[in-house]
């Protein structure tokens, strides 16, 4: 077996000849990276892109039920009555449904008292905020779960796969896009 000074001049290489992990150095690697920040930006712009088209639209979020109930409980009214569909605004021409009323809130009552900030702000400030700070949780996991499991590699590296791993699975974008609280769990669960 070969010693690590017999590779010449590229530290980076394994006394078998197989590439460490490591910093990008060579094309395949600098293309792999370039792919990476594309998908992050794509990534990026899809999930702003997203939100901001539910912004206006807020019959169509779990969060507007919570937003509700928060806001009726600060009336003193029931956080369990039914939401009206025009709630937040008029609905779009053409917007049709069997019910009158949104689905009720169907969650315990520590999670309208967890939401009652919310209901100090109006619905696209608060729903932009929920969505940033849950982006922000699902990062936050991200980077405890791979600073937990030790795995080989720099920890921005791998930190950032699994990032992009996460944003990229379908239940996440549902989970931001509806103001759910998925992530909120998944960084709770992280710590």
């Amino acid at each position: 077996m070969k010693d690590r000074k017999n590779f010449g001049s590229n530290p980076r290489m394994a006394p078998t000849g197989a590439p460490t992990l490591g910093h990008a150095t060579g094309p395949a690697q600098m293309a792999a990276r370039l792919s990476l920040i594309c998908l992050i930006v794509v990534l990026a712009l899809f999930y702003a892109w997203t939100i901001q088209i539910r912004t206006g639209q807020p019959y169509s979020t779990d969060f507007a039920k919570f937003h509700a109930s928060a806001r009726y409980l600060l009336q003193g009214n029931d956080i369990y009555a039914e939401v009206p569909w025009d709630e937040y605004g008029d609905l779009p021409t053409g917007f049709d449904s069997k019910t009158e009323h949104m689905a009720p809130n169907l969650n315990p009552p520590i999670q309208t008292l967890l939401f009652l900030p919310v209901a100090l702000g109006s619905f696209a400030a608060t729903y932009q905020l929920w969505s940033a700070l849950s982006i922000a949780m699902a990062i936050l996991a991200v980077w405890i779960s791979v600073r937990e499991c030790g795995l080989p590699g720099t920890m921005t590296r791998n930190t950032t796969i699994c990032t992009v791993i996460l944003f990229m699975y379908c239940p996440t974008w549902i989970s931001i896009v509806l103001g759910q609280l998925g992530l909120l769990l998944f960084m709770l669960i992280a710590l």
